[in-house]
């Protein structure tokens, strides 16, 4: 699914991705698993991370909050992740921590132009085909193809029919 972002997304997502920079540097946070900055800076890689979450919750018409110090809790409503990349040969990395009950999406593009790829349930993303070394093999995570993923057509099952957004 294109998604072609407006200029107040993009603001919001930049500023969320600033203060996201700004806080994990007052706090001297170490950058995440896997970060090698060869391609972008920690600050781009926060902004290009917002912007993939107010793509998918553009997508899926749900509120993005910008949240700030939240790790270990959803990007958006009560169980959905996103995973952002602007090269078109990556698949959605899934991480040890990952929590497997959540709906992971993939984003891929750079601002203003995305396509919100797919998803897949972190539980189903753990499985031994996608395992994959990852930086020098350092650490090991899943990494599932976007032709594995579910089609943004098909709306991920709920056990509770609640709205993502509560």
């Amino acid at each position: 699914m294109k998604v072609k972002l407006n200029l107040p997304e993009m603001l919001s997502a930049s500023n969320a991705g600033t203060i996201r920079q700004y806080a994990s540097d007052q706090r001297g946070s170490e950058y995440s698993e896997g970060f090698t900055g060869e391609k972008m800076t920690p600050l781009t890689s926060h902004i290009e991370g917002a912007m993939g979450e107010v793509c998918v919750a553009k997508a899926l018409n749900i509120h993005f909050p910008g949240s700030v110090n939240t790790y270990g809790k959803p990007d958006l409503g009560d169980d959905i992740g996103v995973r952002t990349t602007n090269r078109e040969d990556y698949g959605l990395l899934i991480y040890p921590k990952d929590d497997p009950n959540y709906f992971y999406y993939l984003v891929k593009g750079c601002s203003p132009n995305y396509r919100v790829c797919g998803w897949v349930r972190g539980a189903d993303a753990k499985q031994d085909k996608y395992l994959a070394p990852y930086v020098n093999n350092k650490i090991t995570v899943w990494r599932v193809p976007e032709e594995d993923l579910n089609p943004m057509s098909m709306e991920p099952p709920r056990s509770n029919q609640n709205d993502a957004t509560a």
